[in-house]
């Protein structure tokens, strides 16, 4: 249970800033960076539909309310996001 701690402390501090920030959308890099992980693993998120986004002209925008309900889901699990 002690494991958990940290994570959860930390996706509860992360959620509690994107609620502050109360952006419309994200792009790729900033996705990638607000969950530590690579713009190629935000990537695989999107083909494996478990991360949704809209097109902004030639980008992809993750909005807000997506990423919100994304970390609600629960914790990512890096190893298959990579």
């Amino acid at each position: 249970m002690e494991q958990l701690a940290a994570p959860l402390a930390a996706l509860a501090a992360l959620t509690e800033q994107l609620c502050a920030e109360q952006a419309r959308g994200y792009r790729i890099e900033t996705v990638g960076e607000l969950l530590d992980i690579s713009p190629r693993a935000v990537d695989q998120l999107i083909r494996d539909a478990k991360l949704g986004f809209v097109w902004a002209g030639r980008n992809r925008v993750v909005p807000h309310a997506e990423l919100q309900r994304f970390l609600a889901a629960g914790v990512l699990d890096t190893k298959s996001a990579a």
